[in-house]
Order: C-alpha cells, then sequence, then structure tokens
C-alpha cells in the first residue's frame, strides 16, 4: 500500500510565523504601554504628593488639597496624609471648628498640631476680613500668640470701635478704646480721636455746639483740634450765655469753666458762682466779690449784687445824694438818711435788695424800709415803702 506524505507549502508556512510575530507584538506593545502606564502613574502620584507635602509644611490647605486629590488610590496609598487632607478640606470649606476638632485627633501626626493652631487663625483672618470684627477678636483670642493674633485681636476691637462710631454707637466704642488705650495699643489713640470729632459733628450738625465743644475738649487729647475750635468755641460760648439767661447754671458753668478766658466766661462764673443757692456768699473771696461788684451793668450782675447783705452794704458804702434827699452807710454798716421812713424796728439787714427793719428782741419781726435797685455803678434807685415813691441818688 503505498505511503501518504504531508506536507506545507512555503506560503503557508510563512502566514503562521507572521500571526504568531503579531501575536507577540501586539503583547509587547500592552506591556510597554501598561509600563508607561504605571511609570505616568508614578510621577503623578509622586509629584502631587511632594507637591502636598510641600504644601501641608506651608500650611497651604487649599494646595495639599488640591495636589493630594490628584493622586490616584491616594486613600490607600498614603491614609496618613488622607486624613491630615480631610480635615485640611474642612478649612477649605470654612468648617473651622471642625476642623480644628479633626486635626486633634491626629495625636499621631506631628504636623497636627500646627495645623490646629493655623485654622484657628484662619477662622479669625476670616471673620475679619468679612468685616465681623467682634467675632474676630474672640477668634485671635483662641488662636492664643500665635503667629500674630494678639495683635490681630487687638486691631479686630479697634475696627469694631470704628464701625460702631460710623453706626452713631458711640458710647460703646469709647469704652472699648479706652481699654485699648491702656493696654498701650497706639492705632486706639487715633481712632479715639476721631470717635470725638465724629460725635462733635453729630452734635454740631443738631446745633448742639455746647455738648460738641465738650467733645472737642477731651479730643484735644488724643489729636489736633484746632481747626474746628474756632467755630465750636464761639457757638458753645453763645449757647452758655443763651442757657444761662434761662436761668440754667450747671451746664453754663461747666462751659464757661472750659472755655477759660474766652471772651467774658470767667465773668459769668463769678455770677453763676453768686446766684447758685446751694451756696452762701461766703463762698465768695473777697476777690470775687470785688470782682462782682465791678461787672454791675453786665447781665444781672446789679441784681446778684444785693443779694448777700455783705455785698450790698460793700457796694452801697459811701454816701447817696438825689433832690435833696440821702442816704450813706459806712464800712461798718450804719446807716444814716433823710427817706421817709415808718418809726419801727431797732436793726436792719439786706436780703434780695431790700432793706427789713426788725426789733432788737424779735428777729423775724421784720419791716419793709427799702427797695433797692442798681442802675450803674454810681446811680441806684430806692424805693421808700412808707410812702410808695422812688428817689433816684447818685454817689458821692
Amino acid at each position: 500500500m503505498p505511503q501518504e506524505t504531508f506536507f506545507f507549502s512555503t506560503t503557508q508556512q510563512s502566514a503562521a510565523q507572521e500571526a504568531k510575530k503579531r501575536k507577540k507584538r501586539v503583547f509587547v506593545m500592552i506591556a510597554q504601554v501598561f509600563y508607561l502606564l504605571i511609570i505616568g502613574l508614578t510621577i503623578i502620584t509622586l509629584v502631587n504628593r511632594n507637591a502636598a507635602v510641600k504644601s501641608i509644611a506651608a500650611l497651604d490647605f487649599q494646595g495639599a488639597v488640591t495636589s493630594f486629590n490628584r493622586i490616584p488610590l491616594r486613600e490607600v496609598i498614603f491614609p496618613k496624609d488622607d486624613a491630615y487632607i480631610s480635615a485640611a478640606q474642612l478649612v477649605v470649606e470654612h468648617q473651622y471648628d471642625d476642623a480644628v476638632a479633626a486635626f486633634e485627633k491626629l495625636t499621631d501626626d506631628p504636623r497636627a498640631e500646627m495645623a490646629a493652631s493655623e485654622t484657628k487663625y484662619q477662622k479669625a483672618v476670616y471673620y475679619y476680613t468679612s468685616g465681623d470684627f467682634e467675632a474676630a477678636s474672640t477668634a485671635f483670642k483662641d488662636a492664643g500668640e500665635y503667629r500674630n493674633s494678639v495683635q490681630m485681636e487687638q486691631d479686630s476691637r479697634c475696627q469694631l470701635a470704628a464701625k460702631l462710631v460710623a453706626e452713631t454707637e458711640y458710647d460703646e466704642a469709647f469704652l472699648i478704646l479706652q481699654k485699648l488705650i491702656r493696654e498701650k495699643y497706639e492705632p486706639a489713640t487715633q481712632q479715639m480721636y476721631l470717635a470725638y470729632l465724629s460725635k462733635a459733628e453729630l452734635f454740631a450738625s443738631k446745633n448742639d455746639y455746647a455738648e460738641g465743644f465738650e467733645l472737642l475738649i477731651k479730643a484735644e487729647k488724643y489729636g489736633d483740634v484746632s481747626a474746628q475750635m474756632s467755630q465750636f468755641q464761639e457757638s458753645a460760648y453763645q449757647e452758655a450765655v443763651t442757657m444761662y439767661r434761662d436761668g440754667d447754671i450747671a451746664k453754663p458753668r461747666r462751659l464757661f469753666t472750659i472755655l477759660g478766658d474766652y471772651l467774658q466766661a470767667k465773668d459769668y462764673l463769678i455770677l453763676i458762682k453768686a446766684r447758685d443757692r446751694a451756696i452762701s456768699y461766703t463762698n465768695l473771696t473777697q476777690k470775687e466779690v470785688d470782682k462782682l461788684i465791678s461787672l454791675v451793668g453786665f447781665e444781672d450782675a446789679a441784681k446778684l449784687v444785693l443779694e448777700f447783705e455783705d455785698v450790698a452794704v460793700k457796694f452801697l458804702e459811701g454816701k447817696w445824694m438825689g433832690d435833696g434827699y440821702y442816704f450813706s452807710i459806712t464800712d461798718e454798716g450804719v446807716l444814716d438818711y433823710n427817706l421817709p421812713t415808718y418809726d419801727y424796728g431797732d436793726y436792719y439787714k439786706i436780703e434780695n435788695g431790700r432793706m427789713l427793719v426788725f426789733p432788737e428782741d424779735d428777729y423775724s419781726a421784720t419791716k419793709p424800709f427799702f427797695r433797692f435797685t442798681i442802675v450803674s455803678e454810681d446811680k441806684i434807685i430806692i424805693y421808700a415803702y412808707s410812702e410808695g415813691i422812688n428817689y433816684t441818688l447818685y454817689r458821692r
């Protein structure tokens, strides 16, 4: 039986070999792509992890979060960094209290303590830049002495005071600034100056220059008020004069004292002291008595001179004559006159411009003889009660 012979043609062998080579090339290409992918991922991981670490070291939470989130399988490869970045993400989202709590839980991460302090600081800065200076002050205080927290806490209060001034909440602003000045926080001095000027201008806008002037005097302790002083000084003076004429003495006394040598401020103070019913003539010094007498003709000085006996006697001392009538009194108070009177009494006293006579044994049984009216330093009118007639007499 003949034997069968099997064989491949040259063409068939070449095709089979080529197919085998193609399979090898595809496998090699896949391996190469996979290898390049591994290399790329490794580079991305290393680059971003390195960037994240640098940002963490710089306490750049946003940069650390951005870089770390580019790393694939980051929570698996770098679990410690992932816990840190999770806390940093809370900072980026302004969830500061939660972030601090998260950092404080990372007791085995040496970077966490500083990150917690930075978070507290950034919380304070966030409030500060948002204009919530009261919250910023509290937050900077909570940050302790980290970075410039102490100075920023003081600045927050100073900015809060400025905000309160803008809202015309002056009393609260002054309290804050006074405390800052006691702490020797220098910027508070300028802010106090501006606060007083602001309040003074507010009173001026209401035509209350007296209050404004008093505030300017206080502002003078903290800065130059010369530019505003002239306007307020004149207006305050006129306002004080008006109040004096209306019967007020408390506020005018304060204002005239502050005004010092301005115009007749000191003269008004003499009148106020003489007018004050809370004191007696014994509170007036001899110099003040002389000054009061010299002011006859100014405001109600003539009336005030006659309110106190010793002052009235001093003014009337000497001889007064007119139309054949005379009235005289010595420095010891001895009287001599030819004006018509009643036949009554042994002694006299002068009260509120009236000469009252009474018997030796009854001080209270008074009877009016004369009523004095001062016209000028050298002219008086004496009203005689016995006849109901006025007599004009002149100093001799």
